[in-house]
């Protein structure tokens, strides 16, 4: 008896048995066996229980009593045993032979094992190696050895105390395995075996394999070397067994013969041109293994696997039997290990795979692969796994959905072909990639899985589409679409990137839930491209992907929730449309493109408030709607654009903003500011910079300009009162204009703090009082029309430079003494050095300038002066105390309209310290 014997698995291999030796169940009443209650049954009938009918029938018949004793791989092992020991002088014992002499002893299978076969070392099944199975037990003996227990247990002494107690391994396993701690878990502890070998020959074989697995070769050719033929009749039996054919010609089929249970084929050909294998006559084929441009004809049965591994190029056939695939739900699992040619340079070249019939595909890649898969319009489900990387096209309208989720390699996936029928697609872990075209469902569901994950939509032809994504990190619209395109994000999570690719038509992004968005262009976008950007705070424009493509966008970019863009232009790539993004406070440029970047017309940046700009060529913001006037602090840093900046900023209507502009370094800038602001600061760079500065208010204004003969011009608002000029020019001869005399009150124009320029004109109010001071270059200083009025006094200071000093003049002379006042005062004049003028008037000469003696006020010299005042002199000079006077004549007689105060000059002038005012 067998105290562990179990009654539900030996009435299914009884049941399995019947079936086989009793078909039609004669045995059974003439009803073919389907249950095991039927078994069961016939047992009670017969006066059996089921341990009784093993212990009388089974165990004869080859049957077991539990799982773990499997008799014909048991006869497989004590076969392998006997040859090794040589028995009787045979090394050729087989499993029937060992067989043969058990039972000439009396004895089943079963038996020998319990009496004889454990204690020789020979495990009951390929699941229970005896020896693997004590080791576990000595392991977990060790363990859980207390203080002063053996903790030392081998697995020679496990065996021993085993057999001791009148146990097999097998009666230990069944009775303790996993009950403890101490004892080993119950699971599989295989035994490491080698398949039995049978060499097909020329003639006709039989093959009657056992339970245990067979490898079974054999070749096909000319009838010489032939081994596979249509006559051979190849049962596998039990196990997993396996055919191996060099297959040097094509296989029709087996004709007289056949092929069962063998599970596994492996068919290898080293022929240039393809060869064929027939499934005709075969049956219970799980796994055909095709290595070498082998194709399959004829399959007997679908739900099976089918691997192509290192197959190049051509293509590949799978052709199941009409029969075979007539159900609804068909199912093939294609492996592909390196299939195809993949070049990253040249690109893919891709193995043809055509099967039929199966509507429910799986592709387990391995390695790299490229194929092209064409199932007849039959394929509805589509499965990936594996992880290898896998370049896909599949050309059936019939699929309806797609599931990579188990794949961990990189997948290129092209459903083009689709039609609306397409609802549902996942993809895997790796960065893979989904092309859909014109006839797919718009609103599929597409979830991009983990990695970094693309999708290309082809040939849309405008309207308004709402897509259904998530996990998806970059949205490729690839269609030169020439209709107005709409795409709604309302669904769409995870999208991080949008790319146009030669976009002909307009293209809207709205209801994207991205605070964050990158948006790139690749190779040729139209003008008539315009992009509209909604709901997106934080924009990244990128155009060009520097592939060898030239790739450029020239429509324009709106963006009206943007407050942060940035624009990243690739080598030889270019944009030359607008950017409207009137809420932007910030935009940073990287352009590795020598080509010059021109801002179009409609450009808006009208609140824009930082801009850092890197660039290869030029960078120009001139002649654009707007940049600035709604921002009240700007900074600019241009320092890395390599070509000439030019930038125009507009003005900022309320007044006191601050503008902060750092040039390009290497190039030339032109920069123009517009009214409002009353902070400037800029740098140039070491070409020519111009700078010009355009209604100015009270500003402090800060110019470092650096090399280049630089051209400054600034003028003053009609509000300006004070205006401060410093800095350093470079001393590169730069020339200066401040032109105050739009201003309706008197100003102050201050030059005193800007160093390293050659020449300035600076230019007052008229009839104000003004006060001008130049700085170290030759200042040209020009006070506007005089008055004889104490209150409107212009004061004019040159500073360190050899100076010219413009007096205006009162717009009708003055011949009264009393009412003539001091119109302008000179704090610095340097007889001999600087240059006195008058407006409208000419130089000095002995015949138009006369000196008069020291007068004790001014008045006294006004007198002296006005005397000598004719047609002919026009310049009266004198001292009064350390001062000197000048009187300008009208040209009449005893009539003067200006008096200039020379403040420090005690010696008075001579005729050629007066000058010509040009």
């Amino acid at each position: 008896m067998v105290s562990y014997f179990n009654e539900s698995f030996y009435l299914k291999e009884k049941l399995a048995q019947l079936k086989v030796v009793d078909p039609n169940g004669d045995l059974n009443g003439g009803k073919p066996w389907a249950t095991t209650s039927e078994v069961q049954a016939a047992f009670t009938a017969n006066g059996l229980t089921a341990e009784q009918h093993f212990e009388q029938y089974g165990q004869y018949e080859g049957l077991s009593p539990v799982a773990e004793f499997v008799a014909d791989e048991y006869l497989a092992m004590k076969a392998a045993q006997l040859n090794s020991i040589k028995q009787d002088g045979k090394s050729d014992w087989t499993a029937d032979s060992a067989l043969a002499a058990i039972q000439g002893a009396g004895l089943s299978a079963w038996s020998h094992y319990v009496q004889y076969g454990d204690k020789e070392g020979i495990s009951p099944s390929y699941a229970l190696d005896g020896d693997k199975y004590c080791q576990a037990k000595a392991d977990a003996m060790n363990a859980a050895a207390g203080e002063g227990e053996k903790s030392d247990w081998t697995a020679a002494e496990i065996k021993t105390a085993i057999n001791d107690a009148n146990m097999s391994v097998l009666d230990h396993f069944e009775t303790y395995a996993g009950t403890a701690a101490n004892e080993a878990d119950k699971a599989d502890y295989p035994v490491d075996h080698k398949p039995f070998q049978f060499d097909l020959t020329t003639d006709v074989d039989t093959v009657a394999g056992t339970a245990a697995d067979e490898i079974i070769n054999g070749a096909t050719g000319t009838s010489r070397v032939a081994t596979l033929n249509d006559g051979d009749m190849i049962d596998g039996g039990a196990g997993t067994d396996t055919l191996n054919v060099d297959m040097a010609k094509n296989f029709t089929g087996f004709k007289d013969g056949y092929m069962k249970n063998v599970e596994i084929v492996n068919l290898d050909s080293s022929a240039s041109s393809a060869v064929s294998f027939s499934g005709k006559g075969s049956e219970g084929v799980q796994t055909y293994n095709l290595s070498g441009v082998v194709n399959l004809q004829d399959l007997s049965a679908a739900d099976i696997t089918v691997n192509l591994a290192d197959r190049a190029k051509g293509a590949a056939i799978i052709k199941f039997a009409d029969e075979a695939v007539k159900g609804k739900a068909d199912t093939l699992t294609l492996g592909l290990d390196n299939v195809g040619t993949v070049d990253a340079d040249k690109g893919d070249t891709p193995v043809t795979v055509t099967i039929n019939g199966i509507e429910e595909l799986t592709v387990n890649a391995a390695g790299e692969n490229a194929v092209t898969l064409n199932g007849g319009n039959a394929v509805k489900a589509l499965t990936v796994t594996g992880d290898g990387d896998l370049n896909a096209a599949l050309a059936d309208t019939s699929l309806e959905s797609v599931d990579a989720s188990a794949a961990t390699g990189d997948l290129s996936v092209d459903l083009t072909a689709a039609n609306s029928k397409l609802a549902s697609v996942i993809l895997g872990s790796g960065n893979d990639t989904l092309t859909l075209g014109i006839n797919a469902a718009i609103d599929c569901s597409i979830n991009g899985g983990a990695g970094d994950d693309e999708v290309v939509l082809q040939g849309l032809d405008g309207g308004v589409k709402e897509l259904q994504m998530g996990n998806v990190e970059t949205l490729t619209i690839d269609s030169n679409n020439t209709a107005a395109l709409t795409l709604s994000g309302a669904k769409t999570t995870g999208l991080q990137t949008v790319k146009l690719d030669a976009a002909g038509a307009a293209v809207t992004l709205a209801d994207f839930q991205n605070s964050a968005l990158n948006l790139q262009f690749v190779d040729t976008n139209a003008a008539a491209a315009d992009v509209i950007v909604a709901d997106v705070a934080n924009l990244n424009l990128i155009v060009g992907d520097d592939d060898d493509t030239v790739d450029s966008m020239a429509g324009d970019i709106t963006a009206a929730d943007a407050t942060s863009i940035a624009l990243n232009i690739a080598d030889n790539a270019s944009f030359s449309g607008a950017l409207v993004a009137d809420q932007a406070t910030s935009l940073t440029l990287d352009s590795a493109s020598s080509v010059a970047l021109t801002f179009a017309a409609a450009t808006d940046l009208s609140s824009i408030e930082n801009m850092v700009l890197k660039s290869n060529g030029a960078v120009s913001f001139t002649g654009v709607a707007h940049l600035g006037g709604n921002s009240d602090s700007i900074a600019v840093d241009a320092a890395a654009v390599k070509g000439t900046f030019l930038a125009e900023f507009d003005a900022y209507a309320k007044g006191g903003a601050s503008l902060e502009v750092v040039g390009s370094h290497l190039a030339g800038n032109t920069i123009t500011v517009n009214g409002g602001y009353d902070d400037i600061d800029v740098t140039g760079g070491i070409q020519v910079d111009t700078i010009t500065l355009k209604d100015v208010d009270d500003a402090d204004i800060r110019l470092n300009t650096g090399l280049g003969k630089d051209v400054v011009s600034i003028t003053a608002a009609a509000k300006a009162e004070d205006i401060s000029v410093s800095g350093n020019l470079g001393n590169n001869g730069e020339d200066v204009t401040v032109d105050g005399s739009a201003a309706t009150s008197g100003i102050k124009i201050d030059l005193s703090g800007l160093e390293g320029y050659a020449t300035s004109t600076i230019t007052g109010v008229g009839s104000k009082a003004d006060t001008l001071i130049g700085g170290v270059g030759a200042d040209k200083i020009i006070a506007g029309v005089a008055s004889f009025d104490a209150a409107l006094v212009d004061t004019l200071t040159g500073g360190a430079g050899d100076d010219t000093f413009v007096a205006g003049k009162t717009a009708a002379g003055e011949t009264t003494d009393n009412k003539i006042t001091v119109t302008t005062v000179i704090t610095d004049f340097a007889s001999s050095e600087d240059g006195l003028a008058f407006t409208g008037g000419a130089a000095g000469s002995d015949a138009n300038f006369v000196s008069v003696a020291t007068q004790v006020d001014v008045a006294a010299f006004v007198t002296a002066a006005l005397a000598k005042l004719s047609t002919t002199v026009l310049y009266v000079a004198g001292t009064v105390g350390k001062d000197t006077y000048v009187l300008h004549g009208t040209g009449t007689a005893n009539t003067a309209d200006a008096l200039v105060h020379l403040q420090g000059v005690e010696n008075g002038i001579e005729y050629n310290d007066i000058v010509d005012p040009a």
